[in-house]
């Protein structure tokens, strides 16, 4: 995995993190 496409557990659904997506 990039860290320019890093998927995370939003609470019920795997978020793609990109630069156009804020941080929890």
């Amino acid at each position: 995995d990039s860290p320019a496409r890093l998927r995370y557990w939003d609470g019920g659904t795997w978020t793609e993190k990109t630069s156009n997506k804020p941080d929890h």
